[in-house]
């Protein structure tokens, strides 16, 4: 197939819901135990010159819940306008990620550092 935008993360990804199948999955973030598993829940843009530069940490939001989210019945969804994405479970809103008035080679500081 022909990919007219470039291979990954140039031509870019948005996932909705990123979770982990773990239901307790510990791990040590910024010094402290934290649960990684299925009680978070992340929505994601992927994006950058090459696999290597992909600065999805700018465009990457958490939502935890009390439960698990694995064992209930959630409504994602993320709106896409050319203001920027809008991301929300259960009609609530946890991320949003607006479009950089410079672009996204500016906010990634591709334009300072040559990401090859």
């Amino acid at each position: 197939e022909k990919n007219c935008y470039g291979d990954w993360p140039d031509s870019g990804e948005i996932d909705l819901v990123e979770e982990r199948g773990n239901d307790k999955l510990m791990a040590t973030v910024n010094g402290q135990q934290q649960d990684i598993g299925a009680s978070q829940i992340a929505s994601t843009l992927h994006w950058g010159p090459y696999y290597g530069a992909d600065p999805f940490d700018l465009t990457r939001n958490y939502s935890y819940n009390t439960g698990l989210w694995s064992k209930v019945y959630a409504n994602w969804t993320i709106d896409w306008t050319p203001a920027g994405f809008t991301a929300t479970v259960n009609g609530q809103q946890y991320a949003s990620y607006p479009t950089p008035s410079e672009g996204f080679w500016k906010f990634g500081g591709f334009d300072k550092v040559d990401p090859n």
